[in-house]
């Protein structure tokens, strides 16, 4: 069964007698009793813990009379509580006017929490809300609160950062920033492709010079 799944059981029992339902999670190391039932009840609705994984669980039913206390016990076959629930994660919105350059540093505040643990955190970037590309990736850790990106080139008016967090389980949950915009912070860069050693110039003489000039906007000028 897994976490947060519902089980119905039941079980016959003679007249005059009642009985008590226990589980064990840890092969009867200890026991957690569900209930005591009379005679006329038989069935119980067992709802795995959230918060308990195990390989080694054990239903065991008592059953007493009031004359003589304890008469008998059946214990069930071991059972699996495997882990279902997805982790939870939300990120702080940033600024609604946030505005920062490329290559600058962006603190992302966030709050994540799973029902046994969270090990892996991958965050990643958009430039178009589509296509992503990893940022960080911290595994076989636990974070708690803040981490601090490096944003990449690309100036747009709708990046975005997302967060997946995964626990031990596999199951996983993904959070979404705010939209925020980058700004150029890139040079442009120029290369003369005329060659001007061992040339010799006199006065007057007119000589033209090439050069190949790149931004990732576009080049405004050339002085």
């Amino acid at each position: 069964t897994a976490t947060g799944d519902s089980n119905f059981i039941s079980w016959l029992l003679g007249d005059n007698v009642y009985s008590q339902l226990i589980v064990s999670y840890d092969g009867f190391q200890s026991n957690n009793s569900l209930g005591v039932f009379d005679s006329a009840e038989n069935h119980y609705t067992f709802v795995a813990p959230d918060s308990i994984v195990t390989d080694s669980a054990y239903f065991v039913l008592k059953v007493f009379n009031s004359e003589v206390g304890f008469l008998s016990a059946d214990t069930t076959n071991v059972f699996k509580i495997f882990d279902q629930t997805p982790p939870s994660v939300t990120i702080t919105p940033f600024n609604d006017t946030l505005h920062i350059s490329e290559y600058n540093s962006l603190v992302v505040n966030f709050s994540s929490s799973d029902n046994i643990l969270i090990n892996d955190y991958l965050f990643s970037y958009s430039r178009d809300l589509v296509d992503y590309d990893t940022l960080l990736y911290i595994p076989n850790s636990f974070l708690s609160d803040s981490v601090v990106v490096l944003i990449p080139s690309g100036v747009n008016n709708s990046s975005i950062i997302s967060l997946t967090v995964k626990d031990e389980a596999g199951n996983e949950s993904t959070a979404y920033s705010s939209i925020f915009s980058v700004s150029d912070n890139t040079p442009p860069s120029i290369s003369l492709q005329s060659v001007l050693q061992d040339t010799t110039l006199y006065i007057g003489d007119f000589y033209t010079l090439k050069w190949d000039a790149f931004d990732n906007v576009s080049v405004e000028n050339i002085n």
